[in-house]
């Protein structure tokens, strides 16, 4: 998993240039501002297959928020993936262990738009029950401000800015864990699951400046890709391994012990 600090690094400081720069925003106003042991606004009414859903009745067991709209062009269906594929590793069983919500923060997504997602997903997890995952519609930015969420309509881009990752509620839908980023493991995510069914609220995580937004020549603007970054990523874990290796070996001939294979 990549280190909060590096991730910030790599997302932000491309080649040299101001972190500021980045699609004319300050980054900082687009991470997440985790808010642990909030609750949602349950009385929150959205659309699931042209039905009013209100959010409450969507409660009663550990909820996995999923927030991004179905289609982004960049890093939504990446995150989408992970939660899928970490959801198939997890042990967990929709409908006994946890609910799935996924709501998009693009109001002009329609209910076949979502339901095309949904349909997708659950590929990835034969034996889903269906009616135990809702891809939402409508007007999400209560939802998203409640679990501090905050997403951008860039207009030169014409694409939304926002982070990645998801939320676990409690059955009550109270914020009770953050799986910022992408990179989560089924075990992470069945561990954050079974923390919320005992009602456990945990510590704000560290800030993971990962968004979802990609470059665009035309205007020169330099936000996140994503491919980018996790090449970035892995060839700086290799150089500090190196690094790590080189010391550990000078340390060791200075001792006067010898390095063995």
């Amino acid at each position: 998993r990549i280190g909060p600090a590096l991730l910030a690094a790599l997302c932000w400081a491309p080649a040299g240039a101001p972190a500021a720069s980045a699609a004319g925003v300050d980054p900082a106003d687009l991470a997440w501002r985790p808010q642990p042991g909030t609750t949602v606004p349950l009385a929150l009414t959205l659309d699931e297959d042209g039905r009013p859903v209100i959010l409450q009745a969507l409660m009663g067991r550990p909820v996995i928020r999923s927030l991004g709209y179905y289609r982004c062009p960049t890093l939504c269906g990446t995150t989408r993936a992970e939660l899928v594929a970490a959801l198939s590793g997890s042990g967990l069983q929709a409908g006994r262990d946890y609910t799935l919500v996924a709501a998009s923060i693009d109001g002009a997504e329609t209910p076949a738009i979502a339901a095309a997602a949904k349909a997708a997903d659950l590929v990835a997890v034969p034996g889903t029950p269906e009616r135990s995952w809702h891809y939402l519609t409508g007007d999400a930015a209560p939802l998203a401000g409640s679990v501090g969420f905050p997403f951008r309509w860039d207009a030169g881009l014409h694409q939304f800015m926002h982070p990645a990752g998801v939320v676990v509620l409690t059955g009550t839908g109270m914020v009770s864990a953050y799986l910022e980023g992408v990179g989560f493991t089924g075990d992470m995510l069945r561990d954050a699951v079974r923390a919320a069914a005992r009602g456990t609220v945990a510590a704000a995580p560290s800030p993971v400046l990962l968004l979802c937004l990609r470059y665009d020549s035309a205007t020169g603007r330099y936000p996140l890709a994503i491919e980018k970054v996790l090449r970035l990523a892995a060839g700086a874990t290799v150089a500090a391994v190196l690094v790590l290796l080189a010391v550990l070996h000078r340390r060791r001939r200075r001792a006067g012990c010898p390095m063995t294979g």
